[in-house]
């Protein structure tokens, strides 16, 4: 059994955490975004990655451990990669790469 939710699932969980409040919030204090590459860590349901290049950026880079976080919408996006990894084996895997923004929303 998968010990995380679904992407859904996730959202409902977590409601009352976020209290509402929109990805937008974590972006704009990462602006600018535009042609940018950023490293989504814990990424989830996408909410951030998919956001950030609304706004512009480049590429994205989705980090999480569970398939069943991650909305089946994204996974064949062009200018999304994702990474079926735990953070730290994903920063391992991609210490020679370079990204302009980094985030995480946990």
């Amino acid at each position: 059994m998968d010990p995380y939710p679904d992407h859904e699932t996730y959202k409902a969980l977590y409601l009352r955490y976020h209290n509402g409040r929109d990805v937008g919030e974590l972006l704009d204090l990462l602006r600018p975004l535009e042609n940018m590459s950023v490293l989504d860590l814990c990424g989830g349901d996408g909410c951030l990655t998919l956001e950030a290049l609304r706004r512009g950026t480049r590429e994205a880079t989705l980090v999480d451990m569970a398939k069943t976080m991650v909305p089946e919408k994204i996974l064949d996006h062009p200018q999304i990669r994702i990474c079926f990894k735990s953070v730290h084996d994903a920063l391992i895997e991609m210490r020679s790469g370079s990204f302009n923004r980094i985030a995480c929303r946990q």
